[in-house]
């Protein structure tokens, strides 16, 4: 029976493992940093949208809180006929 020689460049199992971890690791952070990419996307279109109808919303308040608030009085009288 001869004798085996393993080569000197043998990766072990544990090298595997390791490079199948980080393989596995790296393919998340990739999708991770591309969700985020996606995130931020959609947020800024979000924002530019609301930023264009900002229009809609300028112009004179409410001001129907001040007419009446629990508990104080009237800001006007009324007159009795």
């Amino acid at each position: 029976m001869e004798d085996f020689h393993f080569p000197s460049d043998l990766i072990s199992i544990q090298d595997r493992k390791d490079e199948a971890t980080l393989g596995a690791f790296l393919s998340l952070l990739n999708v991770n940093i591309a969700l985020k990419a996606d995130l931020a996307a959609a947020l800024n279109k979000v924002v530019s949208s609301l930023d264009e109808d900002n229009w809609k919303f300028e112009g004179p308040r409410s001001r129907i809180n001040l007419v009446s608030r629990p508990g104080s009085a009237l800001p006007f009288h009324f007159a009795v006929y």
